[in-house]
């Protein structure tokens, strides 16, 4: 009844039979035993995801549709799903390529995206965030002429002095052409 200890070092991954002979004695007969050892392979390796659309500064007209567009592999299984994310604001889910989620009537502000991709076996990887802007639309400058008047007459030959007022209410005026 004595106990054996020994190991088996660089098993590789997979099931092993093992088997063994324990000869015993003179009074003992020789005996054999089996057992099954399964050793474990690499541990799950977690996918891979990133936002390769908008790019980082991207910035966008409001009200804005975003394309968000993401890459995501796995090395030792599938990917099941990409999650798009503002923040800690889930956008939408994709469960197959390609991963590409349309975000529709954006507000002006700035935001940040990322990507989640889930493998097969549960593992979760998160993607850059990248940082876009949505501005408000760009309205055109008013201009409006405000010398002479309209229906004011010369005598020719005449110089005439023209002025206009313009604004922008959300840029800068750079710039009054006038044309006869």
């Amino acid at each position: 009844n004595g106990l054996v200890n020994t190991s088996l070092s660089y098993a590789t991954a997979g099931v092993h039979n093992l088997s063994w002979t324990y000869s015993g004695d003179s009074k003992n007969k020789p005996t054999s035993a089996a057992a099954v050892l399964n050793v474990g392979g690499p541990s799950n390796v977690p996918p891979t995801v990133s936002i390769t659309s908008p790019t980082a500064g991207a910035s966008f007209a409001a009200p804005a549709t975003v394309a968000i567009t993401a890459t995501a592999a796995d090395a030792n299984g599938t990917v099941t799903k990409v999650d798009f994310y503002n923040g800690a604001t889930l956008l939408g889910t994709k469960t197959a390529a390609p991963f590409t989620f349309s975000w529709a009537n954006v507000a002006v502000g700035s935001y940040s995206l990322t990507a989640k991709a889930t493998d097969n076996q549960g593992a979760v990887t998160t993607s850059a965030a990248v940082a876009i802007t949505v501005a408000a639309a760009n309205t055109p400058p008013t201009v409006s002429i405000t010398s002479p008047a309209t229906g004011a007459s010369f005598t020719a030959p005449a110089t005439v002095a023209i002025a206009a007022t313009a604004a922008d209410a959300n840029g800068t005026v750079t710039k009054v052409d006038f044309y006869n």
